[in-house]
């Protein structure tokens, strides 16, 4: 009985134990060779800014989830991921925030679809974000 407890406890603690998302800047420079588009916009004391990631990324990497990251001088920041439903298409993640000492973040993760492993570089996901959204707005 006990070995069948230690051998349970290993395979629960290899199950758990993954690599964390590779991270990858999008910035002014990549973000179009890599696929992303950005649609910012000011409005009075707002910023919304919009996101859209291609549905795959170099042909074994799929849209997993999203997740936005507003922050503030002020207040306490919050996270938010969304799992991604529908897989066939672009997905756009819409983050709107005051603009007076406010910024944001906000990314798409992609996991690795390539069964063998190979094409996975660094573990299986990847989030592909932006550190700060005012660098996109004018």
């Amino acid at each position: 009985m006990r070995y069948i407890l230690i051998f349970s406890l290993l395979i629960s603690s290899a199950v758990v134990a993954t690599l964390p998302a590779e991270s990858i800047e999008l910035t002014n420079k990549n973000i179009k060779k890599l696929g992303f588009q950005v649609k910012a916009e000011k409005m009075r004391d707002w910023i919304s800014v919009t996101l859209i990631a291609p549905q795959i990324i170099e042909q074994h990497w799929q849209q997993a989830a999203t997740q936005s990251y507003p922050f503030t001088s002020e207040n306490p920041p919050f996270l938010s991921k969304v799992g991604i439903e529908d897989k066939e298409s672009e997905t756009e993640v819409f983050i709107s925030y005051l603009s007076k000492e406010s910024d944001a973040s906000v990314g798409v993760y992609y996991i690795c679809t390539d069964k063998t492993g190979v094409k996975c570089s660094f573990g299986r996901e990847r989030l592909y974000s932006i550190y700060s959204l005012n660098d996109f707005v004018e």
